[in-house]
């Protein structure tokens, strides 16, 4: 056997030598009849003028304010939903969404937080209820001593009303003595009459001076009276300060903040929203993956990246009265059998910033690393509901300016 083998050898290198040669004869021949072929004239057919003016590019069909995960705080868990919820379903700002497990603690807390506040309000409402009291029986009292100074007045008053009439008799009866001859008023007499005036005098004058007496008198109990008041009002409010009603209003919005985070809610920057998927499930772990998305706002746009070589196409279609419409097709969306969503695009909705593509083409020939700018392509109403489904969707847009 042996001696056989190198004659096999030699047939088989023998054979894939004549097999080589013909596969390089015919590759040769098929390349030679190519190259005629591409040689060989051929009829040019140009492009439609719209076509040749219109612009492609890839897009994606969003929300016009973007799609809003909604996460929990790490370490948490969901406890359930607040109502149940499914995509498509339409919710409103500040809208309940997911009550997390923390809720039940989290009560507890707010809980003993509104009783140290009812607590320290009721403390303070007894201590002005108190001083009220005293306040209120002050006041009893300066009434009282007001009212004892008026009568005291009223008597005094009277007094000297008939004391001033006396002595006013007293002068007129020495006056009157005082007329006559000598012959007829003895010297006794004159003298009676003049100690008569005296004594009057005296009196009234004592008279007043008790009744300005009288009247310092209440004046100092007055005064003391309002010292009273102003020491029970310092008493009042040096009670007030000590008792924590602002150190246990805070805790209260402190634990009702953190109740109220135990619940989460649409935010407050999205007047309406859609849910477009539910990811969390009861009993999960909150943390880094989100629990929903909702498409946020009502209109919906496409967001289309332009080649920065169309970029002077686009702007002077921008400049021109009619604008520049939009055609969106997918395959999703039906293909050329059905009517492809139409939109336009105004110029305060295109990127003034050249960035990397972030959509690839399905086409492995395409360029997949391009530099583009961001286009946003306003649907008309009928196309933005149909496209309402389709949120995330890579669609083709042609740009006509």
């Amino acid at each position: 056997m042996s001696s056989h083998a190198p004659a096999r050898s030699g047939r088989v290198l023998l054979s894939v030598v004549l097999c080589g040669v013909c596969l390089a004869a015919g590759g040769a021949a098929g390349y030679s009849l190519r190259r005629l072929e591409s040689t060989a004239p051929r009829a040019v057919q140009p492009l439609p003028d719209s076509e040749a003016r219109s612009l492609s590019a890839l897009g994606e069909i969003q929300p016009e304010d973007g799609v809003i995960a909604i996460y929990g705080p790490p370490g948490d868990r969901i406890l359930k939903f607040a109502e149940p919820l499914h995509p498509g379903q339409r919710v409103k700002a500040h809208a309940p969404l997911v009550i997390l497990e923390s809720q039940k603690a989290r009560q507890k807390e707010l809980a003993l937080a509104e009783t140290q506040l009812s607590q320290a309000r009721q403390q303070q409402q007894a201590i002005r209820k108190a001083a009220d009291a005293k306040l209120e029986e002050l006041e009893t009292e300066t009434r009282e001593l007001d009212n004892r100074k008026k009568e005291d007045l009223a008597v005094e008053d009277a007094r000297i009303q008939v004391l001033r009439a006396q002595a006013d008799e007293a002068r007129t009866q020495l006056g009157r003595l005082e007329g006559l001859s000598t012959q007829r008023v003895s010297p006794t007499e004159l003298e009676q009459a003049g100690l008569a005036v005296e004594v009057a005098r005296g009196q009234l004058e004592a008279a007043q001076a008790a009744r300005t007496k009288i009247l310092n008198t209440y004046q100092r109990q007055s005064e003391l009276a309002q010292v009273k008041k102003k020491e029970i009002l310092a008493e009042r409010d040096q009670a007030l300060q000590q008792v924590p009603v602002d150190a246990a209003e805070q805790t209260q919005r402190l634990a009702q903040l953190r109740f109220d985070q135990c619940t989460l809610k649409v935010p407050d920057e999205v007047a309406t929203g859609t849910v477009l998927r539910v990811l969390g499930h009861a009993g999960e772990v909150t943390g880094t993956q989100s629990i929903l998305e909702l498409a946020a706002g009502d209109p919906i746009v496409v967001v289309a990246e332009v080649y920065e070589s169309d970029l002077d196409k686009l702007y002077n279609g921008l400049k021109k009265p009619g604008g520049v419409s939009a055609t969106v097709q997918a395959v999703a969306l039906g293909g050329s059998r059905t009517k492809p969503l139409t939109g336009h695009v105004v110029p305060d909705h295109v990127a003034r910033l050249i960035v990397h593509n972030q959509l690839l083409s399905l086409n492995p020939r395409a360029d997949q690393d391009r530099r583009v700018v961001q286009v946003r392509v306003l649907l008309d109403p009928e196309s933005a509901e149909r496209a309402r489904e389709f949120i995330g969707l890579q669609v083709n847009v042609l740009l006509k300016p």
